[in-house]
């Protein structure tokens, strides 16, 4: 049988020390953890001029519940897919992303995520006598952009807004 002890010439005092540099580098990893999770989750808020601040929360059940903040009425789901937001934006992403900037939206944190894309018939409205339609961009229940326009390809798209 074999003993084997080991004698340390570490002090008390510098041991204390050790510890607590190690309770602080814990403790600064869990906040820089805390802080990189929190900037998945979108803003529970946003902002235009014409509204003020108006929640991003979306509810798949009751969609007229966000787009009530804008006096918009829904005529029912017209379609849902999947998105993925790319992690390097084209022209016309940056262009879009503008529109989203002006309605206090931002897509620059959700590079490179899958969202869900909902579009909504809205009730009496019309633009340009074509019927217009609400997609709206969702990102773990969170708005994350979206607008109104006809549908038809190149045409001109709005805030929820109204700008």
């Amino acid at each position: 049988m074999f003993v084997v002890t080991l004698k340390s010439k570490i002090s008390k005092k510098l041991l204390k020390r050790i510890v607590v540099c190690l309770v602080v580098a814990v403790c600064m990893l869990v906040t820089f953890l805390c802080m990189v999770v929190a900037l998945d989750y979108p803003s529970p808020n946003a902002t235009c001029e014409s509204v003020g601040e108006y929640s991003t929360a979306f509810d798949e059940s009751d969609p007229d519940n966000f787009m009530r903040q804008f006096d918009i009425e829904t005529d029912g789901l017209f379609s849902v897919t999947q998105v993925h937001i790319p992690a390097q934006f084209t022209e016309t992403y940056t262009q879009y992303n503008e529109l989203q900037k002006s309605q206090g939206l931002d897509l620059e944190k959700h590079k490179g995520k899958e969202c869900t894309l909902y579009i909504y018939k809205l009730k009496d409205l019309k633009i340009d006598y074509a019927d217009a339609y609400a997609s709206i961009i969702v990102y773990k229940d969170k708005v994350i952009a979206g607008h109104i326009s006809t549908g038809i390809l190149g045409s001109a798209m709005y805030t929820f807004c109204g700008e």
